[in-house]
Order: structure tokens, then C-alpha cells, then sequence
């Protein structure tokens, strides 16, 4: 078991596995919320336990626990790419994105997500520059999105 997990960090409303017969449940990041859910809030969401596990097959309710490596901030994205391969990138990167959740990624307030990140360096190696995409900042942190 996990014993760095900051339970402050789920999400509030996560959905929590308290099935200890899970064969998947060592590395599942649901049932490692469960494992150190505290005894506030009393109520949680959680997957039915008597649904799960099925005979055979995976469950469909399973999170890695692995945590990922996420991007933060782009001002310095196309330091390193030819400024006029660098503005059809920047423009094609924001197109990519609302204008809201473009400027929070911009800003640090929001991180660029690991298919994010591989959109980019995609945007990249399509530019037919050598470049690679250089992020402010990078943290590894467990992925919440379901």
C-alpha cells in the first residue's frame, strides 16, 4: 500500500473501490482512495462492491495508480524552434484549445495532460523542425480524470 498518499489531493465527488477481492486493486487508483479514505466526509461515491469483480474481464472502473508526468506552462515552448516555424506552432497549439483553458495552461493554472503533451510534440514533429516542445515545469502527480 501507498503510504505518501495525500487524500486531500482526490477530488471531491471520486468515486471510491472498497472491494478487497479485486484482482486489479494494488494499482488501482480508486481503491487506493478508498484505502485511505478518513472518517469525514461519511458519505462517499463509491462502485457497488457485490458488482465487482466479474468472472472474467477487466473492470471497467480501473484507474492506474501510477502517476503521471504533467506539463505546466508553455512561455517558453518554442525557445528552441525558428521564430517562423514557432508562430504557426503557437497558433496551431492555441486553436487546440478553448481560449479559457488555453490561458490557464499559459498561466500555470491548469497542466498540459500526458495526450496533451503528446499533441504537442506531435504539432511539432509535423512542423519539420528538430525542436522539442519545452515546458516552464513538469510534476509527477496521480491522473484524476476518469
Amino acid at each position: 500500500m501507498n503510504t505518501d498518499f495525500d487524500y486531500s489531493l482526490v477530488p471531491e465527488n471520486y468515486v471510491h473501490c472498497f472491494n478487497a477481492d479485486c484482482r486489479h486493486g494494488d494499482n488501482c487508483l480508486h481503491r487506493l482512495a478508498a484505502l485511505h479514505a478518513p472518517k469525514e466526509p461519511v458519505v462517499l461515491r463509491c462502485v457497488n462492491p457485490v458488482a465487482y469483480p466479474k468472472p472474467a474481464g477487466m473492470c471497467p472502473h480501473l484507474r492506474s495508480a501510477d502517476k503521471v508526468r504533467l506539463a505546466w506552462g508553455i512561455s517558453a515552448l518554442c525557445n528552441e524552434v525558428p521564430y517562423g516555424i514557432a508562430t504557426g506552432l503557437l497558433s496551431k497549439i492555441r486553436q487546440s484549445f478553448s481560449k479559457p483553458t488555453y490561458y490557464r495552461i499559459l498561466h500555470q493554472e491548469r497542466p498540459l495532460y500526458v495526450e496533451e503533451q503528446k499533441m504537442i510534440a506531435d504539432l511539432f514533429a509535423r512542423s519539420g523542425t528538430d525542436g522539442k516542445p519545452v515546458y516552464d515545469r513538469y510534476t509527477e502527480e496521480y491522473d484524476w480524470k476518469d
